[in-house]
């Protein structure tokens, strides 16, 4: 197996999961521990645990996915994978911790505790921004490209430092690109409904801006968007990003 030759199947013995951080249809992510670290441990649910209606190879095939994807990618701004239990049930895939938590929950934290309307200063949204828009430039210019398809401020994790870093690859397509009739195409389950119009975009910029505005409606810079627009245009110039019809 790939994980064998490469050296990151672990055993599942070193693992101690600890706190449940959340769940989604198909997998359980706790807080862990692994050879002195703390990280983070998505679990493949068991069948008593899934929800009646979801097709449990689905689930299996999206974390298979994750592993296939992030177990081959290195870069500063995407969630670093650590290694993955599959020799046995349930699998499991161990990435690095990163304090922060996501940024729609720190998004939301901020806005609640604020006595005010709040919203994050310019410099921490250009920050995000550039840090997104690497780590986009990065994954389309693999060979093969490979396309996210479930960006959303859920799957934009931050580190102690606030820098940002994407993660949750399970919806995620290795993909080479070709074009057919003049369009480029992509078939099979893509991402998060409400995040559809922000992911398909010519560039990131809007997107961007819904993320790290987390509000529907609220402009996150007003006036001084353009600026952003502009900078953002050029922080990736040399990339090729690619849009995908629905």
């Amino acid at each position: 197996m790939r994980s064998r030759a490469e050296q990151w199947e672990l055993s599942r013995s070193e693992i101690q999961l600890t706190t449940k951080l959340g769940e989604g249809d198909g997998g359980v992510i706790y807080h862990a521990h692994w050879r002195g670290l703390d990280v983070v441990a998505k679990m493949l649910k068991t069948e008593t645990d899934r929800p009646s209606d979801l097709d449990c190879a689905v689930a299996k095939a999206d974390l298979i996915n994750e592993i296939s994807v992030l177990s081959r990618l290195r870069h500063p701004n995407l969630v670093m994978f650590l290694g993955a239990c599959t020799v046995s049930e349930p699998l499991i895939i161990i990435n690095e911790h990163l304090s922060g938590g996501n940024l729609e929950d720190y998004l939301i934290s901020k806005r609640k505790s604020a006595s005010k309307p709040w919203q994050p200063p310019p410099k921490q949204v250009f920050q995000w921004c550039m840090e997104l828009s690497r780590a986009l430039c990065f994954l389309h210019n693999c060979n093969p490209v490979i396309i996210h398809r479930d960006l959303k401020p859920a799957n934009l994790l931050l580190n102690e430092d606030g820098h940002l870093k994407v993660g949750d690859f399970g919806l995620s397509k290795v993909k080479d690109i070709q074009k057919v009739a003049g369009t480029y195409r992509m078939t099979g389950k893509t991402g998060t409904l409400s995040f559809f119009t922000h992911m398909h975009t010519h560039t990131h910029t809007h997107m961007e801006a819904r993320i790290v505005d987390g509000q529907e409606g609220m402009p996150v810079f007003g006036n001084s968007g353009n600026t952003l627009v502009k900078h953002l245009g050029h922080s990736c110039k040399t990339s090729s990003i690619y849009i995908f019809p629905m």
